[in-house]
Parts: structure tokens; sequence; C-alpha cells
């Protein structure tokens, strides 16, 4: 008597409460509110979306803070499955659509999907307590929506890379600097600043290869202008350049800290307008010395390293990151925080009429 009683209450609260719970649940958030609005990450703890974008934001010093979130918030992701979950021996593989949308006046749909993707025939750590498989669909998607909103004009002069001071000057008082590179540049405005503002012609492209042992090979076009700032901060349009850049990034990881080395495979400048009159040698000079500085500058800023956004709900350790053909595959074990999973399971499962009860969350 008491089983039947038990199993028809569990029974009423798996079609009505906990279904009505999951029909209320979040399957696809804006970029800007994907920790704020969605509960689950929430209490997991996945990282702030705000800290995210001010750390993009810091390298686009052209888009005023309030108007790059109103842009961010409209890029969506939606996580909804795009297949039944697949049960095996032990294991469960669930597959997420992953698309990205951009929400406006309308709906702008990503114009590309995700290459097929398939698991490493033989991953080395068999017994990894879970696996993940991740499409390169999604750097390009973001890249592609960053792109089409004007996200990726950058600025490089000597308030946004204040280590570069010296060189983007057309006098030369100490070492080298752009009138070594362009002579004519010293003699039309001496003493002056240079600052130089890349601006892509087509969305930049993110490819996994696993060639090499793996690498995330880039390729990027745009126009470089290059603009003359005097001490009363007039400036003037001096020239042009077309930039095509073809780069290798290799990474690993490293307690749980993704480190990585690029290479500067294709570094090629075109003139393609200007007032001033530069021959191919000193282009030549210009592009050997800007891949040098490119190629550093993205390899200092790899050599520190990227910590990896982990929910707090989990203590992991990533075991392997390996490269594949169109997407990136990542083992790992993990440890869960009791505290906050009874906390996660409380708070999903609270004020319905089947467990009435005050739950009061407690934060870490």
């Amino acid at each position: 008597m008491i089983e039947t009683l038990i199993c028809k209450k569990i029974t009423e609260f798996i079609n009505e409460d906990f279904n009505e719970k999951l029909l209320q649940t979040q399957t696809k958030t804006s970029l800007a509110d994907a920790e704020q609005i969605n509960t689950f990450a929430s209490i997991v703890g996945l990282p702030n979306s705000n800290e995210l974008m001010e750390t993009f934001r810091s390298f686009n010093i052209t888009i005023s803070p309030s108007l790059f979130k109103q842009l961010v918030s409209r890029i969506y992701i939606d996580f909804r499955l795009n297949e039944d979950p697949l049960c095996y021996k032990n294991t469960v593989e669930i597959s997420n659509i992953g698309e990205i949308s951009l929400i406006g006046d309308s709906i702008k749909k990503t114009p590309f999907s995700a290459a097929p993707m398939f698991w490493p025939k033989e991953p080395s750590l068999q017994d990894a307590m879970i696996h993940l498989l991740i499409s390169d669909y999604i750097a390009n998607a973001l890249l592609y929506h960053a792109f089409s909103e004007h996200l990726l004009q950058f600025v490089v002069d000597d308030k946004t890379i204040s280590s570069l001071g010296p060189l983007l000057r057309t006098s030369c008082t100490t070492g080298l600097c752009f009138a070594d590179l362009i002579p004519q540049i010293a003699e039309q405005y001496p003493d002056s600043k240079v600052r130089l503002i890349f601006t892509p012609t087509r969305a930049p492209i993110v490819l996994f290869q696993a060639k090499q042992g793996g690498a995330l090979v880039i390729n990027m076009n745009g126009l470089v202008f290059m603009y003359i700032v005097e001490s009363s901060e007039k400036t003037h349009q001096a020239a042009a350049f077309a930039l095509d850049i073809v780069a290798n990034i290799h990474l690993h990881v490293e307690n749980n800290t993704l480190l990585g080395k690029t290479t500067v495979d294709s570094f090629q400048l075109r003139n393609t307008y200007g007032h001033i009159n530069i021959s191919d040698d000193e282009l030549s000079d210009v592009a050997l010395l800007s891949s040098e500085m490119f190629q550093r500058f993205i390899n200092d800023f790899l050599r520190g390293g990227f910590p990896i956004p982990i929910p707090k709900v989990l203590r992991i350790n990533i075991t392997q990151l390996q490269i594949l053909d169109r997407s990136v595959f990542i083992s790992a074990d993990f440890d869960l925080d009791r505290r906050r999973v009874s906390n996660l399971a409380l708070q999903a499962f609270a004020h319905t009429k089947y467990f009435q009860r005050d739950i009061r969350m407690y934060g870490s």
C-alpha cells in the first residue's frame, strides 16, 4: 500500500511538476545575458559574460561600451538537443545544436553550418569521465556576426599598445621607428605619431586541422589605414594597404590553463592608396617587421595562458586536448561539489505541490 502511494506521487511529480520545470528551461539565450538569465548557469558558476565581453572590448577602442553591449546582446546561442541522447554501457552521448543567430528587427542566422564531427578512433584516455567534441563552427559563427556588426575594427597606436610607442613615430630619437622604414614619412610629417587601423574586408576564418599535431589555422583579410597624428592631434590619412594573414596556433593545456604558440605563415601587404610614394622594398620591410611584431604580440598574449572557465559546481582536471579536423576533442576528470549540487537539486525541485518546502540558497 505504501509502495503504491509513493510510486503514484513520484509518477505525478514527473508527469506534471518536473515536465513543467523542463518547459521553463531556457533553450536560447543571448551572449550578453547567458549567465544572468539562465538559472542553471548561475548556480553552477559559469563565467560572467560581462567579464568576457569587457576582455574582448579592450582590443576594440572604436566602439562605446553601451553600444558594444547592445550589439552583443543581440547574438543568441541555441543550445537545444539536435538528436535523441544515445545511451551506451556506462556512457551517455548528448549532442547540442549550438546554432548562433543575430536577433534584431528580424532573425539573422549564420549562413553556414557545422562540418560533420567524429570522435577520435582511439582516445588515449578511455577512462576519462567526460569527453567533449566542439566544432570550429562556434568560433567562425561568432566571428561572422562580429564582422557583420562592425565589431572587428582594431587600432594600433601608442595608447592601445604602449610598448610600440617609440616605433610608431615619424622621427627616431632612439632605436627603430617608421622613419627608418619609410623615409618619406619623416620628410612630410616630422615629429608626429603613426596610428594604424585594421578593418577586415570579410569575416576571419578559423579552421581546426589535425595535421602537424593539430593546429588552429587563421586566415584574415582586410585593409590597414595609416594615419599621421600631429602634436596638435590633427590627423592625416597617409596610406592604405591590403593585408592578408595566414597564421597557425598550436594549443595545449597545463593545470586547466590554455597555452599556445603562434607561427605566421604568410603576411602580405599591398599598397592600395596613399600620398606617400612607398617602394616595393620599403613595403617588404614594413611587412617583415609587422609580421614579427604581430607574431611576438600574439605569443606574449598566449604565453600567459587563459584559465579555462570551469563551473564552480565542479573540480575539474582537463587531461587531454586534441585538435581534430574541424573540431577539438577534450577529455576531463571531475569531482562534484556536493554542497552546490545539493543546492542545485533543492532549487530545481522546490516549491512544487508534491515537494513543498522553503529553500534557502547559500553562496560559496
